[in-house]
């Protein structure tokens, strides 16, 4: 499961769909942190929402980057749709837990913040990116192509 996973990661980043959902967040962290002293636990708030919203962007276009053909191979070598399941969102974890990590440590690492971070802030921050990234990626995840064709109605649930 690990390597089919690690399989799709590899096929989604040679397709450059990756590029717009993850460019968009960057720009809209780069933006917050433009200036600074930042509050810590405001800061973090803003950027949890932002994964949600790349999150489900990302996940969006990785769940439909695929053709038909290569998800009914994919799923064949899987041995189950259970399995070939499992590893996309297993892939979409990895990226959820580097974008995060990324998330909580550029405003630490670039002094952003007003005070420094304690033990119990960045626990709540990280639980708060982790979970908002995944809530993302798994509503999108119901949306995809295969469950609603189509795609203006799925994101317009989405944004709702």
């Amino acid at each position: 499961m690990i390597r089919l996973a690690s399989f799709l990661l590899a096929s989604y980043i040679r397709s450059y769909r990756y590029f717009a959902p993850v460019g968009s967040m960057l720009i809209a962290m780069m933006l917050l942190y433009s200036y600074k002293p930042n509050p810590v636990m405001d800061s973090y708030a803003v950027t949890s929402a932002f994964l949600f919203v790349g999150g489900a962007w990302l996940s969006f276009s990785f769940l439909n980057h695929a053709g038909a053909v290569l998800e009914q191979l994919s799923v064949i070598h899987a041995g189950s749709m259970r399995k070939y399941a499992a590893s996309q969102m297993l892939a979409l974890l990895a990226v959820i837990v580097f974008l995060s990590a990324f998330f909580l440590l550029y405003p630490v690492v670039m002094n952003m913040f007003a005070e420094t971070v304690s033990a119990r802030q960045w626990l709540i921050a990280s639980s708060g990116h982790l979970a908002l990234g995944m809530l993302g990626a798994g509503i999108s995840y119901f949306l995809q192509a295969a469950y609603i064709r189509n795609i203006s109605r799925a994101t317009a649930i989405l944004l709702i």
